[in-house]
């Protein structure tokens, strides 16, 4: 009698300590479910965010009808969307950098634009705002409002808008 109760309580223990470890381990899971479900579902609420955010930004872009271009200042290397290129008449590979860029501008203008450039990355200024003429592909100058802002402290995102055709009506009245 007394070794078959020994065994009958062992297998009891087992069982009980088995039917433990199930059920702990279950809401254990079901607790990192949890956990796993909140995270994503802020994934996907941060990411619908940015997008919604990004497709407004792109469609400000395309209603102002400006160029977008974009300075590393830390390779100096130049990218410029295909609406910039468009204006001027450059195809990507034309222009790559800030000297290549620099080159472009008008000689009379070439001074007020490195010194209001060099005053906002500087921090004097709270954002860069400068009318200027850029020549394009065929040689000839148009005049160009740009404005721009320096962020994460080695990138400038500038937006130019061609004035030409005012800066001509305003000469000619």
């Amino acid at each position: 009698g007394d070794y078959e109760y020994k065994i009958i309580m062992s297998l009891l223990t087992i069982i009980f300590v088995a039917l433990l470890l199930i059920t702990t381990s279950n809401l254990f899971a079901r607790f990192i479910n949890t956990i796993f479900n909140r995270y994503n579902k802020r994934i996907e609420t941060k990411s619908i965010l940015y997008k919604k955010w990004k497709d407004r930004y792109e469609l400000a872009i395309i209603a102002s009808n400006d160029g977008l271009w974009d300075i590393n200042l830390d390779t100096n290397e130049i990218f410029f969307s295909n609406k910039w290129l468009d204006m001027f008449g450059y195809k990507r590979d034309d222009v790559q950098n800030f000297e290549q860029w620099l080159a472009l501008i008008h000689k009379d203008d070439k001074e007020k634009v490195l010194k209001k450039f060099e005053a906002h990355v500087k921090s004097k200024t709270d954002n860069f705002t400068c009318e200027y003429r850029l020549k394009d592909k065929l040689g000839n100058y148009k005049w160009l409002l740009v404005r721009g802002k320096e962020f994460n402290s080695n990138r400038m995102l500038m937006m130019s808008m061609n004035i030409d055709k005012r800066m001509k009506l305003t000469k000619e009245l």
